[in-house]
């Protein structure tokens, strides 16, 4: 008999005499006496579930399964540490919790395109790597609540997307957490300490993601993140962003940029001059020492100071008919928890100008107001950030009806999209399209605008009739009866910041508050050559647009236009325009879509709810 199958029918043997056949649920040893020959049993689905001890075994996964130990602590995979030995080796999109994995060559090694999850797992002693990828940008990681240490790299992510969720990663001998090829990975709440190299070292491709949120860093003897330059790739979009951390001292910086060759071939850890190749954003971090000593000279930050200015604004706001009213609003600052990059990851189908924004349960709909010669309306899946469908608004399929500007979008209590079109001087226009990839961009139907006199850039849903929209960019808001093309009593709105009238564009609505972006250009700081852009979410009362609280995102957004919000997260879209900078890379700052949480607690809880960062097809 093949060997195989021979153990595959003593695993059925064993099966059968416990009487627990072809369950959703085979037990080790109980059912079967090997992880193995469990997993050689097990139909896609099931749940291989372990006894506490030790497993001596070098398993595949190569059927989607669960692979479930009974406790951490008591629950162990482990194999030598030759040449080649993978502990597990995982082939398949696979679930693995509450074990311990190791000690091993290889604690984990996971194949291209992959899916694979981890849930309060211990990673130990992986002379290569506690997880290892085959790279591609298409291989999926979700840890939660894992540890990995005594390993080369904790976790060597290959053009991996993923996340980690108060995860610690220390004492490993290399890096706690490496970055290669097109990665993208958010990190929420984890810890980087005391490991052989760098907490976290980056190889900036180019289009790495890197997320960190809430995170710790220390102890790591040299740098506690490192982003390394790769030459003659051109242009870079990588994009870091580090906000709520805090650090704790390494032996060299706290963040370094390294050139990765010196002339001579070898990678230049000391005298590293050129910056970066990233657009890196900082906001609202602590260091233990003063800035000099934590960031090398050539760490160029977007910001890297507390974030929010301290002082109290003042708003002013008036209602339709009434007199002026101050409010005092102390800027609070949301934590950015994830990046989408709407240009350079879909060829050939990137947004050139991320304009309106608006979510449903399939899609983040994005205007695009290029003008070539007309609009477009994009579909980005919610769950990877890939783009889905795109349509051209010049003109909508079946109709004469061309929108030069689509910009400000929501969906309607049909399920459609309305599409607000800024057609400048001319005023603004609406209409219901079909929303979705399936029929996607279908005109439907015009739609009439309550006083059109005016472009408007942002409009939002409340309820069954109500739009909230711009009364003019620079103004106010108004609230109108769709139905009707009513103003509402006690609208327009009209606002003051300081004695400032700012751009409002995206309009969108959190299920309590009516949220509105703002931009604001101010003169450049000193030595720098741009200005730094003011953009804040403001909070208003559907009730009455009084003003509730102001937030501060100009650490991360240069312009920022729509505004969506879904399941505890507010999405606003980016219009800056790239532009080439010194140094023969592309200043990447614009055309993304930034998501926030309220704080890290809130971005916590809506890490599962994050689109992974997807590259273009076969990127690796």
């Amino acid at each position: 008999m093949n060997g195989r199958y021979a153990t595959i029918a003593a695993c059925l043997v064993a099966t059968l005499c416990t009487g627990a056949a072809f369950s959703a649920v085979i037990g080790v040893p109980g059912d079967c006496a090997t992880v193995a020959e469990a997993i050689a049993t097990a139909q896609a689905g099931d749940v291989v579930k372990l006894a506490p001890g030790t497993y001596t075994e070098q398993i595949v996964v190569d059927k989607p399964l669960t692979i479930k130990g009974s406790d951490r602590d008591a629950t162990i995979i482990t194999c030598g540490t030759g040449e080649g030995e993978v502990a597990i080796s995982v082939q398949a999109d696979t679930l693995i919790e509450y074990l311990t994995v190791g000690p091993a060559r290889s604690c984990i090694l996971a194949a291209a395109g992959v899916s694979l999850h981890l849930n309060n797992v211990l990673l130990t002693g992986g002379k290569d790597d506690g997880v290892g990828f085959e790279g591609s940008v298409e291989t999926r990681l979700y840890m939660t609540e894992c540890e990995v240490t005594k390993c080369g790299d904790g976790v060597d992510l290959e053009s991996t997307q993923g996340r980690a969720l108060r995860c610690n990663f220390h004492d490993n001998t290399d890096d706690g957490l490496d970055y290669d090829g097109n990665a993208g990975f958010v990190c929420v709440s984890c810890q980087f300490m005391d490991n052989g190299d760098d907490g976290i070292e980056v190889r900036l491709r180019d289009r790495a993601v890197v997320v960190l949120v809430g995170c710790t860093f220390g102890g790591n003897p040299e740098d506690n993140l490192e982003l390394i330059n790769t030459p003659n790739l051109d242009p870079k979009n990588n994009v870091v962003i580090v906000n709520h951390c805090r650090f704790e001292g390494a032996g060299r910086w706290d963040i370094g940029a390294v050139d990765l060759y010196k002339p001579d071939g070898s990678r230049d850890e000391e005298g590293s001059r050129e910056p970066a190749h990233a657009a890196l954003y900082m906001y609202a971090n602590e260091f233990t020492r003063p800035l000099e000593e934590a960031l090398a000279p050539n760490v160029l930050a977007a910001h890297n100071d507390a974030g929010a200015p301290a002082e109290t604004l003042t708003v002013q706001w008036t209602r339709a008919g009434g007199q002026p009213e101050n409010v005092a609003l102390t800027p609070t600052q949301p934590v950015c928890v994830g990046v989408i990059d709407t240009l350079a990851n879909f060829a050939g189908g990137g947004v050139g100008d991320a304009e309106g924004l608006t979510l449903d349960d399939r899609c983040i709909y994005v205007g695009d107001d290029t003008g070539r010669p007309a609009g477009r309306i994009h579909c980005l899946d919610r769950s990877t950030g890939a783009l889905l469908a795109s349509v051209s608004t010049n003109p909508f399929e079946g109709t004469e009806v061309s929108m030069t500007g689509p910009e400000g979008l929501t969906i309607l209590p049909d399920g459609n999209l309305l599409v607000l079109d800024d057609q400048s001087d001319k005023g603004a226009r609406a209409a219901a399209v079909t929303a979705g990839p399936d029929g996607f961009g279908r005109f439907l139907r015009d739609l009439n605008l309550p006083d059109p006199d005016h472009a408007a850039e942002g409009v939002t849903m409340v309820g069954d009739d109500t739009i909230y929209l711009p009364e003019q960019e620079r103004v106010g808001m108004k609230a109108c009866s769709l139905s009707s093309c009513a103003v509402k009593a006690g609208w327009p709105v009209s606002y003051l910041f300081d004695g400032v009238r700012r751009h409002m564009a995206g309009v969108g609505y959190d299920g309590t508050d009516v949220i509105v972006s703002l931009t604001a250009y101010p003169p450049a700081k000193p030595n720098q050559n741009d200005p730094v852009s003011q953009n804040w979410l403001l909070r208003i009362s559907p009730e009455d647009g009084r003003p509730l609280a102001l937030e501060w995102i100009g650490a991360c957004l240069n312009d920022a236009r729509g505004v969506g919000c879904a399941d505890g997260l507010t999405y606003v879209s980016d219009g800056w325009s790239h532009r080439e900078r010194e140094g023969g890379f592309v200043d990447t700052r614009g055309q993304k879509i930034m998501i926030f949480a309220a704080d890290v607690a809130a971005a916590e809880a809506g890490i599962d709810q994050l689109p992974v960062r997807h590259g273009a097809a076969g990127e690796g």
